[in-house]
């Protein structure tokens, strides 16, 4: 909604606004029951087809109609139009082909009142002086900057623009621009911009290839405003002529942050960039152009050997977004910026693209650190979760569930360069992440499952992919004969019940009954509530429950984690030889209920040493 100030009336109209604003009409309702309301301005003042009408006050949300009665050009008219837009401090009014046919045609100027009406009761009324079906002549006054940079947007000054509904208003130049670097003059005839009008007295210009091109110069010339309204009718301003606009060579002011890895955002500030748009024929790369030094040696890209590199993102002319993203040759070894580690140091510089016309930016020294590869754990909780944590009665202690479950993942790959988050990361685009739901979805009351599986090998070695998602449907696992849905299922624990399991279940355990059965409404208990998560008698209970829930759920995500990272660290096996007490990952079947809940003396879970090995050889916490 475009706001039209107190400031921008005319001081005719102003003078109305300020001074002649009479008490209410009679109306149907009685006087204590009328909303009090209060109207400070109104504009434009100039109405055309599409003109939107913006009325600011107080209390304007309950007008229900805005009704102009009075007369244009000597013709009777009383017309009310519902408002658009409300909200408290101001209303807005469009006047449409229809209210225009309405008002009969409305040529000429309206003298009359404007009504706020609301219940079918006129709550205010005002004098209004109104012009329809004016020609607007634009005219321009001033440019915001003689200075500017590919992509900037400036102020434009004058009258008579149009709002976009009205038509269009469209900024010309035509003159020259002398190139900084060779001083050649470049003839510009009458090239165009649309105009961004925020009012009848400003709009914003973008600065873009098609005026003044991409190369450094300065423009010398004329300026003009050409209107054309919805009727197709078209008036031009007076050309305002410029001294100069000087355009400014793109250039790169910095990096950050100072240290990537690969999957993560690196920001490239600076000026002048430009975005990545198929029909205007527009880009800007960027190369880097240096030295790496990593454990194995340096690396050189220098020369042919530089890198020229696509932005994943150009958020504006002040800032491009790229992602360390490797591919696999044929060979099936990593390739790209962030394949290797170690310290670059060199220069980074811009190249924009605008048809067949490609200019350098200036460059600049950088030092990159390119880090180990972090993996990014994003820990998303499903509505299923809420619900399994209601079949254990402990809905109330939610949120003393997951610091619970971050806890024991953090603890389990501590020394790992992983990071478990509970909102997605904004610093990564490449990360994994695991849905913590209710039931399982395959109907086969799993607790949780990887079900990450990619092409014909279903086991990452040497985790390649960063961007897992362990949840959802994976047609590939499904084609590969594994269970589609992944995730893990917290209402399945209820099976290590001894009450509620099957008499075939190894894994049932009388424990769990004894820890939760004070909770648990199918196994007699009640629901805890807020006020036991600080005292009460059955405080020490929810604290073991919540303890013991939150390792069960834990200890499952770090397991379902380590297959998609790529364990077990055994050739052609996804599990441990044997039953190993304590080994995060053995088999499900030799993981029984008090070594997962952490209970009765049984070892904390541990990764096992050629495990532990792995998860440190491929995300190393530092370069070796």
């Amino acid at each position: 909604m475009r706001i039209w100030t107190r400031a921008m009336l005319p001081f005719s109209l102003l003078l109305l606004a300020a001074g002649c604003v009479s008490g209410a009409k009679s109306g149907e309702l009685p006087p204590d029951e009328r909303p009090i309301v209060t109207l400070e301005s109104w504009a434009p003042s100039e109405i055309l087809p599409g003109t939107r009408l913006v009325l600011q006050g107080t209390n304007l949300g309950v007008i229900e109609q805005v009704r102009l009665v009075g007369s244009i050009a000597g013709r009777e008219v009383d017309v009310s139009i519902a408002p658009s837009v409300r909200s408290d401090d101001s209303i807005e009014i469009v006047f449409s082909t229809a209210v225009i046919e309405a008002l009969g045609g409305a040529k000429g100027t309206f003298d009359g009142d404007l009504d706020l009406v609301y219940r079918q009761t006129v709550l205010l009324s005002t004098r209004a002086a109104l012009s329809f079906g004016v020609g607007l002549a634009p005219s321009i006054t001033s440019l915001g900057e003689s200075v500017v940079y590919l992509g900037d947007e400036i102020v434009v000054s004058g009258a008579g623009f149009l709002d976009p509904a009205e038509g269009t208003s469209e900024l010309f130049f035509d003159g020259v621009v002398e190139l900084t670097a060779t001083s050649t003059q470049v003839p510009v005839t009458k090239t165009r911009a649309p105009l961004d009008v925020r009012s009848r007295t400003e709009a914003r210009l973008r600065i873009g290839p098609e005026l003044l091109g991409v190369l450094p110069g300065t423009f010398r010339g004329g300026i003009f405003v050409r209107n054309v309204a919805l009727d197709g009718s078209v008036t031009t301003s007076e050309s305002l002529s410029i001294e100069s606009i000087v355009l400014k060579a793109t250039r790169i002011d910095g990096l950050t942050p100072s240290s990537v890895s690969r999957g993560q955002r690196l920001t490239i500030f600076g000026r002048g960039f430009l975005p990545i748009d198929a029909q205007l024929q527009t880009s800007t790369l960027f190369q880097l152009e240096g030295t790496l030094h990593t454990r194995e040696g340096v690396v050189d890209f220098t020369g042919q050997q530089s890198l020229l590199l696509v932005p994943t993102a150009v958020g504006d002319n002040t800032r491009l977004e790229y992602v360390l993203r490797v591919r696999r040759n044929a060979d099936g070894i990593i390739e790209g910026l962030g394949a290797r580690w170690g310290r670059f140091s060199g220069t980074i510089a811009p190249l924009v693209l605008y048809g067949n016309v490609a200019f350098w930016g200036s460059d600049l020294k950088v030092e990159l650190q390119i880090a180990p590869p972090k993996q990014v754990v994003h820990l998303r909780y499903l509505p299923g979760f809420s619900e399994a944590l209601d079949q254990f009665g402990l809905r109330a202690a939610e949120r003393a569930v997951k610091d619970r479950v971050l806890e024991v993942v953090r603890r389990d790959y501590q020394g790992v360069n992983i990071r478990f988050d509970e909102t997605a990361p904004l610093d990564f685009a490449e990360y994994s992440t695991v849905e913590i739901g209710g039931v399982d979805p395959n109907h086969a009351n799993l607790f949780g499952i990887d079900n990450t599986c990619r092409g014909e090998d279903c086991k990452d070695v040497g985790n390649l992919f960063l961007d897992d998602v362990i949840g959802g449907l994976n047609a590939t696992s499904q084609q590969q004969g594994y269970y589609p849905y992944g995730g893990i299922f917290v209402a399945s624990f209820l099976q290590f019940s001894a009450t509620l399991a099957s008499e075939t279940n190894p894994l049932a355990s009388a424990r769990f009954d004894e820890i939760f059965s004070f909770a648990v409404p199918v196994l007699g208990g009640t629901a805890v509530t807020e006020d036991e998560l600080t005292g009460g008698p059955r405080a020490a209970l929810v604290a073991e429950a919540v303890r013991v829930l939150g390792n069960l759920i834990g200890n499952t995500i770090t397991h379902e984690v380590g297959h998609s990272l790529g364990l077990a660290a055994l050739d052609g096996a996804f599990h441990n030889d044997g039953d190993n007490p304590g080994w995060i990952m053995d088999a499900g079947v030799f993981r029984p209920f008090d070594e997962r809940a952490e209970i009765d003396g049984a070892p904390t879970p541990v990764f096992a040493p050629y495990n532990r090995s792995y998860l440190e050889f491929v995300l190393p916490l530092e370069e070796p």
